[in-house]
């Protein structure tokens, strides 16, 4: 006579299985055991789950680990971070990867001395794929895990010879996770070195991984950094994409030096950076007038010209054409020579366009770049 099934029945049967000599049935048994679990919160599978780290075959150890990382977070419990930060410690290389990966689902729950350490070890493998889910397990960990120690480490990773880019990959974007929390100096520039690599898709995850810190990066050695790595690339590269946002969102443009903006004039000049259309018109002669540094003017012209905006002055007031609606600059007779600057550098850049060819052609430049009256 058949009946319905129980909790208590099925639990019965896995532990069982657990018991069988078949390696695969007891991986399969742990794996329902953790589904189990998630089903039933009153069942607290944990002890058991425990246990299986200790099986002789390193299969179920493995599958232990990866299940216990899927768990719910709430059992991240003492016992079940002190099992997993002993398992990668394990002589099975697979284990140690999954432990790794099992406290990165885990993430800031499981942020202890004692894993971040055991991360931080597992750092010196022989072995990439250890090496990796550590890196990316660290970025997961979150504030406690912005020390020198950590930076330090994944930092590391950028030097080495014969390392499979995978790793520094990994831990550049840990970095960029790590900076989203905590933006420290520390981690700023742990990527601009790597910005410097020989490795194009390393420099290329620095640079997006700098990206999601824009107020935080936006000094000399990064916005050098970022060119430096975007002219090595053939085409488009994450560099100036970052550049771009940096350049759109940063409020703190005016501290940069005279030299960085230079070099950043003469990037653009040599059609680098596209045309910038995300950002606003007005964006660097706002600049130049807050900081008054004569640098950012060759900036401001080269960047209507990119835009192809025009430029009409009439009295005190720039108005910028080529974005949705015209922008009004206003430059007070208190600032007349800021404004006579402005005039020049225009009619200036009007003057060499000639050599500009690689951006278009002078007819169609001298159409959008300025009219003055």
């Amino acid at each position: 006579m058949n009946r319905n099934i129980t909790t208590e029945d099925l639990v019965n049967r896995i532990l069982t299985a657990l018991e069988n000599n078949n390696s695969i049935v007891r991986s399969n048994a742990y794996q329902a055991l953790g589904k189990i679990s998630e089903k039933e919160p009153t069942y607290d599978a944990t002890s058991r789950m425990l246990t299986g780290l200790a099986d002789k075959d390193p299969y179920v150890r493995s599958k232990v680990c990866e299940v216990l990382g899927e768990m719910d977070k709430k059992l991240a419990i003492n016992d079940v971070i002190n099992g997993l930060v002993t398992a990668l410690e394990d002589q099975n290389a697979l284990v140690r990867l999954k432990a790794s990966e099992a406290l990165g689902q885990m993430g800031e729950n499981v942020a202890t001395n004692e894993v971040i350490t055991g991360l931080l070890a597992t750092l010196e493998h022989e072995d990439w794929n250890m090496k990796r889910a550590a890196c990316a397990a660290l970025g997961k960990m979150g504030e406690k895990a912005v020390t020198k120690a950590v930076i330090s480490g994944l930092v590391a990773t950028f030097g080495r010879k014969n390392e499979i880019d995978h790793v520094p990959r990994s831990a550049c974007e840990a970095l960029g996770k790590l900076g989203e929390k905590v933006p420290t100096d520390d981690v700023v520039n742990g990527l601009v070195i790597a910005l410097g690599v020989d490795s194009m898709s390393v420099r290329e995850a620095a640079s997006e991984a700098l990206g999601k810190m824009i107020e935080n990066v936006t000094t000399d050695d990064v916005i050098n950094g970022l060119l430096s790595a975007g002219r090595r690339v053939i085409g488009y590269s994450r560099a100036y994409q970052t550049l771009e946002k940096i350049l759109l969102s940063s409020t703190m443009l005016a501290r940069l030096s005279s030299d960085t903006v230079l070099k950043l004039y003469q990037s653009m000049k040599d059609d680098q950076l596209g045309n910038l259309r995300t950002i606003p018109a007005d964006k660097f002669m706002k600049v130049f007038l807050h900081t008054r540094n004569t640098a950012w003017l060759s900036v401001v012209a080269i960047f209507a010209l990119l835009q192809g905006n025009t430029v009409t002055v009439i009295g005190d007031t720039f108005v910028l054409y080529g974005t949705e609606e015209p922008l009004q600059v206003f430059v007070h007779d208190a600032e007349a020579e800021l404004r006579k600057e402005l005039v020049e550098a225009f009619i200036h850049q009007t003057d060499e366009l000639q050599s500009l060819s690689n951006l278009c052609t002078k007819s169609q430049v001298v159409s959008s770049v300025c009219m003055l009256m």
